[in-house]
């Protein structure tokens, strides 16, 4: 989904349409929001059933009690997972690669290795499988910052100003007469 929307937002960034940038991120946040919500109810309600795919007698077997712990944490992180996703999409499609570069570092590689580093060793096994969620709420949480910082440099902000959208000419639209004079 984050792969489809990123060349509508490219395309209308380009397009010089901040009310429609908004409106894109408006809906996409929405279905973000409300997507995932309906991922992690089915993901608690199925998650028994999902396990004894993989584990036969589920009664009897010490790792299913793990597991069914673990995903019952786990399932969180989809929330944050997406939101991550969708966030780097949109600074690519919006020409900002550097914020998405910045993200990806830190939510791939910075957050999850203290995590797992740190966790673990205060939380036990609890720890391990908190180490996932946990590193992508933070980063989730720069992505929040990284959207909210550039509101008005995109048009997406309450105030509906795009300063990256002004006074950059499209190539080609430059007035050819000023810089190029004929000789005389």
């Amino acid at each position: 989904y984050a792969g489809c929307v990123g060349p509508i937002i490219a395309y209308n960034y380009g397009n010089r349409n901040p009310k429609r940038l908004k409106k894109i991120l408006g809906y996409n946040l929405r279905f973000w929001f409300f997507g995932t919500v309906a991922v992690e109810i089915l993901g608690q309600l199925l998650k028994k059933p999902l396990i004894s795919i993989f584990i036969p007698n589920p009664e009897q077997s010490p790792i299913y009690a793990m597991t069914l712990e673990g995903l019952t944490i786990e399932y969180f992180a989809v929330m944050f997972s997406a939101g991550c996703i969708f966030t780097m999409r949109m600074f690519v499609a919006l020409g900002a690669p550097k914020y998405a570069a910045v993200l990806s570092t830190m939510r791939n590689f910075v957050f999850r290795l203290i995590m797992i580093t740190v966790l673990p060793r205060m939380l036990g096994e609890v720890g391990v499988w908190l180490a996932f969620p946990v590193a992508e709420f933070l980063s989730c949480f720069v992505a929040a910052t990284l959207i909210y910082v550039n509101r008005d440099n995109y048009g997406y902000g309450r105030s509906g100003i795009a300063y990256l959208m002004q006074g950059t000419p499209y190539p080609g639209d430059e007035d050819d007469s000023q810089g190029s004079e004929e000789p005389e």
